[in-house]
């Protein structure tokens, strides 16, 4: 997308926590922002190649149901959405996104990040704020 609208972009593993869709959209809502959905699977990396390419298939097709519904939430608030699916390291993976997404303004996971623990406990996810390049 070549918009040159700000953009957020919301980490994701494998599933998308209702509560955490909710507060992602109603942040770009808010905000004016188009939402990039990063679903990413950490662990496929360290298979064995026939295993990885079986789990890649897999991690792809469960992904598909979650942003399909992520995407039609948005529809229904007038938010556009970007889905990324990414087989990597988070960090790895969010670089990727960085780099292709210039507009990113604001990162919003509820998982793991740069050995940071994200409590799940918490009433929102993690939100970090970035300086216009």
């Amino acid at each position: 997308m070549t918009s040159q609208t700000s953009k957020i972009l919301l980490v994701i593993g494998d599933a998308l926590p209702p509560r955490f869709a909710e507060y992602a959209l109603t942040m770009a809502q808010r905000l004016d922002l188009e939402i990039v959905a990063l679903f990413v699977d950490t662990e496929t990396k360290w298979r064995s190649s026939a295993e990885k390419q079986k789990a890649v298939r897999r991690f792809e097709a469960s992904v598909e149901g979650e942003a399909a519904r992520f995407a039609a939430q948005a529809w229904e608030k007038a938010v556009n959405v970007i889905t990324i699916v990414d087989v990597d390291s988070m960090e790895s993976a969010i670089e990727a996104v960085r780099e292709q997404e210039q507009e990113i303004r604001f990162i919003l996971s509820c998982n793991q990040i740069g050995g940071e623990e994200i409590d799940s406990d918490s009433h929102h996810p993690k939100l970090t704020v970035l300086k216009p390049a």
